[in-house]
């Protein structure tokens, strides 16, 4: 007889609302939250609310995740009713999770034409928002990832940018100054709007 399969535990002890005040950052959180994401956080929430809440670990008081919505919540007012969830976690899995919970859901894929018919469904009435839909809608016309190298006929091979129905070819040394440039670009501006200005030096 074949052996059955464990079924997933469910580490959920309790839903609650608490003050923003209440809640304990951990030490151990890597994830840092640039200023255009915290702008279109505040802009959902404050156009929707709240649909989730942040995790807590019962046994160390410790936010496993949503610390970036705590600490939104504590510059607009500590008192701020936030919803949790608790869970019941060792302290080895309370940093497994904290690990890799982010990374998890990050390897999901974007169908760029679902997206698309989506995003023109929704009245995206806000700056922060639209930049979210824009940053998506720009990896469909600039990440090579997907493309295969071809060889170029001069002595290298080549990776290609898709424009539309246009390819055209970059080095891998190209590439690697391009998103240099991008990443310093992000990191000063802390938004992907502008870039193409720069670069093309308008």
């Amino acid at each position: 007889m074949a052996k059955a399969k464990p079924a997933w535990a469910n580490r959920i002890i309790e839903t609650g609302e608490k003050a923003a005040s209440e809640f304990n950052f951990n030490p151990l959180n890597w994830r840092e939250h640039p200023q255009v994401q915290r702008d279109a956080l505040n802009e959902i929430l404050s156009k929707v609310g709240w649909v989730t809440g942040v995790i807590v670990n019962v046994n160390t008081n410790r936010l496993v995740d949503g610390h970036a919505r705590i600490e939104e919540a504590l510059r607009l007012d500590p008192t701020l009713p936030v919803p949790y969830t608790l869970v019941d976690l060792t302290e080895d899995e309370e940093k497994e999770l904290l690990l890799l919970l982010d990374p998890i859901g990050g390897l999901a894929v974007t169908n760029i034409d679902k997206f698309m018919e989506l995003a023109e469904m929704v009245d995206l009435d806000s700056s922060g928002l639209l930049e979210v839909v824009a940053s998506l809608s720009r990896q469909d016309q600039i990440d090579t990832a997907g493309l295969d190298k071809q060889d170029g006929g001069i002595g290298e091979l080549l990776n290609y940018f898709s424009f539309g129905d246009q390819k055209i070819p970059i080095t891998d040394d190209e590439l690697t100054a391009f998103r240099t440039k991008y990443e310093v670009y992000v990191e000063k501006h802390g938004t992907y709007y502008g870039f193409a200005g720069e670069l093309l030096g308008l």
